[in-house]
């Protein structure tokens, strides 16, 4: 940087010119004149000017100015004194660590070292003195003002310095080293800075799914961890795997910079024999920290399947279907999860679930995903999965029909213990026994959901169950009640309800039967109102009876024989409803 001055009363400075040569007036040195307009300071750049030897004062640069004013015309030139061109000052570099090589990290916190090197002064017969400092930036002294304590210079602008300072690890401090010249200037850098690491890197490790223990192939076996030092940083990981902690039998050490070991890289395991992965990081200033995962075995194999059961067939209104299974097996990696759902297919749950079930229970409710509306007539299939410990899944499927009508009614009937001549039961309006009953049907059906279960009750009104309450027979078409009271006279019905497997219900009812066990009947001589004693005719005889019994009179005999057991008529059918009888022979 130059300055000149000129001045022209007349019109006036238009311009300036400089040059730079080797003697007064001369242009060698810039290789001309330069225009520096109208301003009277400025740079003069692009040069290139040897230094002075101060012993023969060789060379010697001066610098000349001239001016044109307005009118274009030009001043005599103005030379400056000789300039001798000696080097410029150098500030020197600063470094961190314990030796002159750089260092970003140190393993401890108690002392600070610093290296500098490269300060020169020609001009000025080199440095009066040093003076160093740290600071938590650059060129900051908060931790330790300009000091000259703990401070070494070697000569030739180099030195060293170390100070005892308790530092936390993960501190950053820089130092500073200032130079002052013979001069009295000031030469200063600042080193970029070194961080205290003290602690071990943190390992965590995940194997896929910390909760696994087990892969379906020993292509999928491998480790993914993660690693943190907010100190000095990871410098590097190395893994490794073995058939027990910490052994390197299966892979050997491997040193890289990613998470994770390469996909597929270990192969031909033993099927159920774990295999530990492990992982060592390294920080920058030499910390290890190690972590050995979980061991995981290989399972290639599915469990063996429970058997799934559920009613077969639920009503239209139901909203849940709860079903049981046998319970699934896995001698390898076990049963991780089971789950419950619904659907068109088997393992669909469009319909309903998944429901997750522990794998500790074999039974579940599983509620539907569609309305009441949806569900006339219709089929699904429930399916419950199972997954081993390897992910690996079984399952077992059974169709769920929705039956919205009770069975079709069929008939009930009340038959007598003994077979007619055509050697088909009778049925009847009475009987003898005050004890049991023989009760048949037919004629129930279920074309949705098939019928389950029969129960039969015994009742004095239609449907009831007063004398019997209503007992499953299971899935006879006819069934004998006995020890049952039933008193003479008493009009009775029985009752049957078919039960589908929906559990909707249809009850049909026999005709009544009458308990007749104590018929009475009592026979009058005559035809008069009372019993005669006497009667004027040898020739005709005649009597009349009273019949004492609920039950409808199906035949009627009569017969006549004298005191002494002889017999005059013997038993002759009569007219059925008759109540009286003449022999005229």
């Amino acid at each position: 940087m130059a300055t000149w001055l000129g001045g022209d009363p007349d019109s006036g400075i238009a311009r300036y010119f400089v040059a730079i040569g080797t003697t007064p007036g001369g242009t060698d040195a810039s290789g001309g004149w330069r225009d520096m307009g109208s301003h009277s300071s400025g740079l003069i750049d692009g040069l290139n000017l040897d230094l002075t030897d101060s012993r023969t004062e060789t060379p010697l640069y001066y610098m000349s100015v001239k001016a044109e004013n307005s009118a274009g015309l030009e001043s005599d030139p103005v030379e400056s004194n000789p300039i001798v061109i000696v080097k410029a000052d150098v500030t020197g570099i600063t470094t961190d660590g314990e030796t002159t090589k750089d260092a970003d990290y140190q393993r401890h916190g108690f002392h600070v070292t610093t290296h500098f090197s490269g300060y020169e002064s020609e001009r000025c017969g080199g440095m009066a003195g040093y003076a160093w400092a740290i600071g938590t930036g650059p060129s900051r002294t908060d931790v330790q003002p300009f000091t000259t304590e703990g401070l070494v210079v070697y000569g030739n602008g180099s030195g060293a310095a170390q100070m005892p300072i308790d530092l936390d690890s993960g501190t950053t401090v820089f130092c500073t080293i200032k130079a002052t010249t013979k001069c009295g200037n000031h030469l200063q850098s600042t080193s970029n800075g070194i961080t205290v690491d003290t602690r071990k890197p943190i390992l965590s490790t995940e194997l896929n799914d910390s909760r696994r223990s087990y892969e379906s192939s020993s292509g999928s076996l491998g480790l993914s961890w993660r690693g943190n030092d907010s100190d000095s940083g990871i410098r590097k990981y190395s893994w490794w795997a073995g058939s027990f902690p910490l052994a390197a039998d299966i892979g050997n050490l491997t040193s890289t910079l990613e998470v994770s070991t390469p996909p597929g890289i270990v192969r031909n395991v033993h099927r159920g024999v774990p295999t530990f992965f492990s992982v060592l990081a390294a920080d920058n200033v030499g910390y290890e920290a190690t972590l050995v995962g979980p061991g995981v075995a290989v399972d290639d194999s599915p469990p063996l399947p429970g058997s799934l059961r559920c009613p077969s067939a639920i009503t239209s209104i139901a909203d849940s279907v709860t079903c049981c299974w046998d319970s699934f097996r896995d001698e390898e990696s076990g049963i991780e999860s089971q789950a419950l759902m619904m659907g068109d297919l088997p393992g669909s749950w469009k319909h309903g679930g998944p429901v997750a079930i522990p794998s500790t229970e074999s039974c579940a409710r599983l509620d539907f995903a569609f309305s009441t509306g949806q569900r006339r007539n219709m089929t699904f299939i429930v399916t419950i999965e199972a997954k081993n410990g390897a992910e690996i899944k079984a399952s077992s499927s059974q169709l769920l029909a929705i039956d919205s009508t009770p069975p079709k009614e069929g008939f009930v009937e009340i038959v007598q213990d003994y077979y007619s001549v055509s050697g088909q039961q009778e049925v009847v309006e009475c009987q003898q026994s005050e004890t049991e009953i023989h009760v048949k049907w037919s004629g129930f059906v279920d074309a949705e959901s098939s019928v389950e279960k029969y129960e039969i009750g015994i009742g004095t009104a239609k449907g009831a169950a007063d004398i019997h309450p209503f007992t499953s027979v299971d899935l006879p078409t006819d069934v004998r009640l006995d020890r049952l009271f039933i008193p003479h006279g008493l009009k009775i019905f029985a009752s049957v309800r078919a039960i589908n497997v929906a559990g909707l219900t249809s009850i049909v009812t026999s005709d009544a039967l009458v308990i007749s066990s104590q018929p009475r009947v009592t026979v009058y001589d005559g035809l008069g109102d009372g019993d005669d004693d006497y009667h004027s005719s040898s020739q005709l005889l005649s009597a009349h009876w009273i019949v004492d019994d609920s039950c409808p009179i199906t035949e009627t005999a009569w017969s006549i024989r004298r005191v002494d057991g002889g017999e005059i008529l013997p038993f002759t059918r009569l007219t059925v409803g008759g109540t009286s009888a003449v022999q005229d022979k």
